[in-house]
């Protein structure tokens, strides 16, 4: 019982620390929104997590096409060019 009192005060301070990093954000950059800081913490997040993955030995990246928008487009085509090089530099050796 304990530990499940731990672990949801954990979260709690997770959540209640991200909502105050999130109106700080906002509120010191113009123009800013709630969305455009969630929607930057969960690219960031994504980059980490494809990161974590490549840089374990034995995986393959695979691109499935989505939504094309021009952010998109540019995101896609980085991620592949990334991939691509990894894939030949890791040839090489």
């Amino acid at each position: 019982y304990l530990s499940g009192v731990g672990v949801a005060r954990q979260r709690k301070a997770i959540v209640d620390g991200l909502r105050d990093s999130i109106s700080h954000f906002s509120e010191q950059v113009h123009g800013s929104t709630a969305k455009d800081v969630i929607d930057l913490l969960l690219l960031t997040q994504y980059f980490d997590m494809l990161k974590d993955v490549g840089n374990q030995p034995g995986t393959s990246t695979f691109f499935l096409p989505n939504k094309k928008t021009p952010a998109s487009a540019v995101r896609d085509g980085l991620l592949q060019a990334s991939a691509g090089t990894k894939y030949v530099n890791n040839k090489k050796t």
